[in-house]
């Protein structure tokens, strides 16, 4: 019995099991948190801007550092679909599936810095997806 628990703690060693436990353990507990209830806030209901009590000037720098980096991540997102094209070109699908990889991440954080600018021009912080939707493609006359 000896020689079986012997092996079974060389296996249990070998595999990291209890880094593999605790892991799991981690990755349940932040799970948890991230879907309980909070009950601060009615759904749909965000703080304003001048709740922070925000300087104009704060404001302005801020967003002015948003739009450059919308503006770097169009232009990295505009890059990766020209690459993705050539390599298709060239038939080279490999580096063409990475660039589309690369161009969803780009156009990811394009979306994450628009939305922040549209959260400041509204001056509503945590705006729904709905309203950003409704506010950026509505058509103007």
């Amino acid at each position: 019995m000896k020689y079986f628990q012997k092996k079974l703690n060389t296996l249990r060693r070998m595999t990291g099991y209890s880094d593999l436990k605790g892991n799991a353990s981690y990755i349940k507990q932040c799970a948890q948190e991230m879907w309980a209830e909070k009950g601060q806030k009615p759904a749909g209901e965000g703080c304003s801007i001048e709740s922070l009590h925000l300087s104009e000037k704060q404001i302005y720098e801020t967003k002015r550092s948003w739009q450059r980096l919308l503006v770097v991540f169009l232009t990295c997102a505009g890059i990766a679909l020209l690459y993705g094209v050539f390599s298709v070109i060239h038939a080279s699908y490999s580096s063409a599936l990475i660039s589309v990889a690369l161009l969803l991440l780009f156009l990811a954080q394009s979306f994450k810095y628009h939305f922040w600018l549209f959260q400041l021009k509204k001056g509503k912080l945590g705006c729904t997806w709905q309203e950003w939707l409704h506010e950026s493609f509505k058509k103007k006359i």
